[in-house]
């Protein structure tokens, strides 16, 4: 979960009509408030709380040596709690009555560093030949949203003479 606090330049295609399709750009910071991983039906861990432990995964476990070794599992390597992104998209007002109807389309991409680096642990074959294979588990947020919804006017609109 994130506040996004977007810095966003807007371009106007008809600035003198009712009906206006705006295309904007920008950038935007983002500030993590609650950053966790999901497993099956658990709530989760706080990525925070489990930087550098081994969480199994839901995908059952194996016995190694004697010991039940979980399947699939996931080691956070670190947790980011902010950052820098771009965002681009396209927007669509018109007028309904005293309010306009508005849709709105986005895409935001995260320019800094992974949000979360990690890695993956997956064991394969059985008993004594069991091996380890490790995967990245870097993660940067990429997000395409889309809005629909109403603005209500402050002031009034007077076309051009």
């Amino acid at each position: 979960d994130y506040i996004d606090v977007p810095l966003l330049i807007v371009y106007n295609m008809s600035p003198r009509s009712r009906t206006s399709v705006e295309f904007y750009g920008g950038v935007a910071y983002s500030y993590g408030v609650h950053q966790q991983v999901e497993e099956g039906d658990n709530l989760g861990y706080d990525l925070e709380d489990v930087i550098g432990q081994n969480i199994p995964l839901d995908r059952g476990t194996l016995i190694v040596d004697g010991e039940p070794v979980p399947r699939t599992s996931l080691v956070i390597e670190s947790v980011e709690s902010s950052e820098l992104s771009y965002v681009f998209g396209i927007g669509l007002s018109v007028p309904v009555g005293a309010v306009n109807l508005t849709f709105d389309a986005r895409y935001t991409g995260a320019m800094s560093s992974p949000s979360v680096s990690g890695e993956f642990q997956d064991v394969v074959g059985d008993g004594s030949e069991a091996a380890i294979v490790t995967s990245s588990a870097d993660v940067t947020n990429k997000v395409f949203c889309w809005y629909v919804g109403f603005e209500f006017p402050f002031g009034t609109r007077t076309a051009s003479q």
